[in-house]
C-alpha cells in the first residue's frame, strides 16, 4: 500500500480532501546527522596534499626540458598561479594550463620515472640533443628521454636519432614493458 492510499483510507471514503493534495504531500524524512568539520583542519590537509603533490611532481623534473622545467617552478615551487604568467603576454592561461596538465601527467606516469631513474644512475647520460651513429645502450636510452622525458613524436625523434620510425617503436615498447614491470614489482 502506497502512502496516498494510506492518505486517502485514514481520511475516510467521504472526505472533502482532495485526491490532487493528498498525492502531493511528501514523506517527511529526519535530516541525517552529519557532525561538521573543522574548516582549518580542512584547510590544513588540503595544503599538505597539495605539498605532497607538488614535490611528488617536482622530485624527477631536472631532466624536463628547460621550458617546461620553467613552468613546472613557476606554478609548483614558487606557487604562483598561471594567470600571472599568462598576464606577462607569454600565452594564454589556457594554454598554458593545458601544457603544464599534459607535462603533470607525463612527470608521474611509471614511464617518465624509470627513465629518470635510468638517467639518473648512468655515467654518462647522452647529451641532447643526441649524436648520430651511438651504440645501442646510448641509442635507447637518447631514444628514451626523447619519447618520454621531452615528450617528443616517434617521427621526430626518428628524425633526430637517425633511424626509421620501426626501431623507435621497438625501443618505445621495450621501455614502457621494462617500466611496467618495476612498477608492478613496486619499484619506485
Amino acid at each position: 500500500m502506497s502512502y496516498s492510499q494510506t492518505t486517502l483510507d485514514r481520511a475516510g471514503a467521504g472526505a472533502e480532501m482532495p485526491v490532487r493534495l493528498a498525492l502531493a504531500t511528501p514523506l517527511r524524512r529526519k535530516k541525517a546527522f552529519r557532525p561538521r568539520r573543522k574548516p582549518d583542519l580542512d584547510r590544513r590537509r588540503r595544503e599538505a596534499l597539495s605539498r605532497e603533490f607538488a614535490t611528488r611532481v617536482t622530485e624527477h623534473s631536472r631532466w624536463l626540458p628547460a621550458p617546461d622545467l620553467a613552468l613546472l617552478n613557476w606554478v609548483y615551487r614558487s606557487e604562483r598561479p598561471l594567470t600571472e604568467l599568462a598576464a606577462t603576454g607569454l600565452a594564454p592561461r589556457w594554454v598554458l594550463h593545458r601544457r603544464l596538465n599534459r607535462i603533470v601527467a607525463r612527470v608521474l606516469s611509471p614511464t617518465y620515472r624509470h627513465v629518470a631513474m635510468l638517467l639518473g644512475a648512468s655515467v654518462n647520460p647522452p647529451e641532447w640533443p643526441p649524436t648520430r651513429g651511438a651504440n645501442e645502450t646510448s641509442l635507447e636510452l637518447a631514444a628514451a628521454r626523447a619519447l618520454f622525458v621531452n615528450g617528443l613524436p616517434m617521427r621526430e625523434v626518428a628524425r633526430m636519432l637517425g633511424v626509421s620510425r620501426h626501431i623507435v617503436v621497438r625501443l618505445r615498447t621495450q621501455i614502457e614493458s621494462r617500466a611496467d614491470v618495476l612498477s608492478k614489482s613496486g619499484a619506485p
